[in-house]
């Protein structure tokens, strides 16, 4: 299919061309880039590849730590909702416990039932401690898959 252009000449629409015959840069595969420059070959070359495959690790892992975060986060929120609703009710029923104690056991001990109490507590209380404590040592880690990947990257590199 032809087109009339006042020159005289006729252009296809299949492969368009300029007035001196050539087509156009674009439609035979060259994109024109003026900001471009020469091609970047050596040291150059190399180390702007080093610093693209760097970033790119580094933002791959980057996402990791934010995905793990996120999933942490959301545990960590229902376990801390599920955690306070369950002291509320443990305090509760304490305080209930330790008030019927202290008013059946008043007339036989007086004031001694208290210090019982108290000392009752303070064992519950460093029981508690202790086993918290073993709790953080078994599982000591945060984000384990960021952590094994952020690894594995540094015996590779070294």
């Amino acid at each position: 299919m032809a087109l009339f252009c006042p020159a005289g000449t006729a252009h296809s629409l299949t492969s368009p061309r300029h007035r001196n015959g050539a087509t156009h840069p674009t439609q035979r595969g060259q994109i024109m880039n003026k900001s471009a420059g020469p091609p970047l070959t050596g040291l150059i070359a190399g180390l702007n590849g080093v610093v693209k495959n760097g970033t790119g690790l580094l933002l791959t892992r980057l996402e990791l730590a934010v995905l793990e975060l996120s999933e942490a986060r959301d545990h960590l929120l229902k376990l801390a909702c599920v955690f306070s609703l369950l002291l509320v009710a443990i305090c509760f029923s304490l305080a209930c416990a330790t008030v019927l104690v202290v008013v059946l056991s008043w007339a036989a001990l007086g004031w001694k039932i208290l210090a019982l109490l108290a000392g009752g507590f303070l064992v519950l209380a460093l029981v508690l401690l202790v086993y918290a404590r073993a709790l953080l040592r078994r599982h000591p880690h945060f984000l384990p898959a960021t952590l094994s990947e952020l690894k594995a990257d540094r015996d590779i590199v070294l």
